[in-house]
C-alpha cells in the first residue's frame, strides 16, 4: 500500500526538515542516511508485517522531499507499507491519519500521536475471521470424510450413500463454522 501526497508550509526549509524529522521519529520511524534531497525513514519489519496485529509494526518506508520556493517549503511524501492485499484498508487508514498529523506537525508545529488501538482491534478481528473460516473449512472436510468413511463401513460399502452423508455433514459443519466466525469477528 502506497500513498503519495504533498503540501506546502510557509516556513523556512530548515524548519520544515526539523519538524518532519521530529514528527516521524516520534511516530516510531528511524531515519536512514539522506539520499540527495530526500529524507528517508523506516519503521517496522517484515517479521512485524507477518506476525503482528499492530499496523505500526508492519514494514513501512517514508521518503520525504522538501524543496523551498517563494518563501514556502513544499513537502512531498511517498509512504509505502508492506501489507497483504486483504489488509490494505488498515494500512491506508493508518497512513492517511499519519499524513494528516504530519501536515499539522509541519504547518502548526503541533505534534500528536495516532491512537491505533481501534485499528489494532480491526486487524485482530480480520485475522481471527480468516483463521476461523480456514480452520472451520478444514475441520468440515475432515468431518465429512470421516463420517462418510464410517457410514461406508456401516452401510456395507455403499459409496453413494456414504458420500451423500459425508457431504451433508461437511455442508452443515461448514455452515456452522462460517456463521460462528462471521458473528465473532464483527
Amino acid at each position: 500500500m502506497k500513498i503519495v501526497r504533498s503540501f506546502s508550509a510557509s516556513i523556512p526549509e530548515a524548519t520544515a526538515i526539523e519538524r518532519v524529522t521530529g514528527f516521524l521519529t516520534q511516530s516510531g520511524y528511524r531515519q536512514l542516511p539522506v539520499s540527495g534531497h530526500i529524507l528517508k525513514f523506516k519503521r517496522g519489519s517484515m517479521f512485524g508485517t507477518i506476525f503482528n496485529f499492530d499496523p505500526e509494526r508492519w514494514a513501512c518506508t517514508a521518503n520525504i522531499r522538501i524543496t523551498y520556493e517563494d518563501n514556502s517549503a513544499n513537502i512531498s511524501a511517498e509512504i509505502e507499507m508492506e501489507t497483504d492485499p486483504t489488509e490494505k484498508q488498515f494500512a491506508e487508514e493508518l497512513l492517511s491519519a499519519e499524513f494528516l498529523r504530519l501536515v499539522t506537525a509541519v504547518t502548526k508545529n503541533e505534534f500528536s500521536a495516532y491512537d491505533s488501538s481501534s485499528l489494532k482491534k480491526k486487524v485482530a478481528s480480520h485475522v481471527n475471521r480468516t483463521v476461523g473460516i480456514f480452520g472451520g473449512s478444514m475441520i468440515s472436510v475432515i468431518l465429512g470424510i470421516g463420517v462418510g468413511q464410517f457410514f461406508s463401513k456401516v452401510l456395507d460399502n455403499s459409496i453413494l450413500a456414504s458420500a451423500l452423508i459425508g457431504l451433508v455433514v461437511l455442508l452443515v459443519s461448514a455452515t456452522v463454522f462460517l456463521a460462528l466466525f462471521g458473528r465473532i469477528a464483527k
